[in-house]
């Protein structure tokens, strides 16, 4: 079955990655009426949806979030602030660390020049996750995305570190999440559920 797909923020940068993904999968068109609906845009477009809704964009407001769990009631959303699994790798890693050692957390994020938000809601969602003290954000020419972890305590530091080179993995895990989300009942789910890391 291919399934039918649209974008939302098509223009954007990882609205293109996604789309020259699909161009290179069988398994996907862009079509409308959409199976799935991928939402990479602004916080500030978001709109309810009458298909099943992966929304990829960060700094939403409450109101955002009530109204994609109030859509969730009919049909299937995830809500996922990073779809690299790398970077989800990195997220059950440092969960791992954090259960096994009392320590002061900081998170530091870098991306490119042009990204809207700063921080970057990955590392807010990291930082909230693991109760860190700090956020440190960088923006660089070229930069596609670069996480750290650090963990201190006593005389030691731990860091767990994760980079993108390119929008490639966003894109493969924004496809990977439209097959996975098509098979799921009406809900609101989180990244960890797609990963099952």
């Amino acid at each position: 079955m291919v399934l039918k797909l649209d974008i939302i923020g098509r223009t954007g940068k990882l609205g293109s990655a996604i789309a020259e993904a699909i161009e290179l999968d069988a398994d996907f068109t862009e079509s409308m009426p959409a199976d799935v609906i991928i939402d990479v845009s602004l916080p500030g477009a978001f709109e309810i949806r009458d298909a099943p809704l992966i929304v990829g964009s960060t700094g939403h407001s409450n109101d955002n979030f009530e109204k994609m769990k109030l859509m969730a009631k009919s049909y299937p959303v995830l809500y996922a602030p990073n779809f690299s699994f790398g970077m989800n790798l990195l997220r059950s890693l440092a969960l791992s660390v954090q259960q096994n050692v009392q320590a002061k957390v900081d998170v530091t994020e870098i991306h490119h020049e042009q990204k809207k938000d700063t921080p970057s809601g990955t590392a807010i969602h990291l930082a909230n996750l693991l109760n860190a003290v700090a956020i440190n954000a960088y923006r660089r020419p070229n930069a596609a995305g670069e996480h750290r972890i650090y963990f201190s305590w006593g005389d030691e530091e731990l860091e767990i570190r994760h980079k993108s080179h390119s929008r490639k993995p966003y894109a493969d895990g924004a496809l990977r999440a439209a097959k996975w989300i098509i098979t799921q009942k009406p809900g609101f789910y989180g990244v960890e559920q797609l990963c099952k890391i």
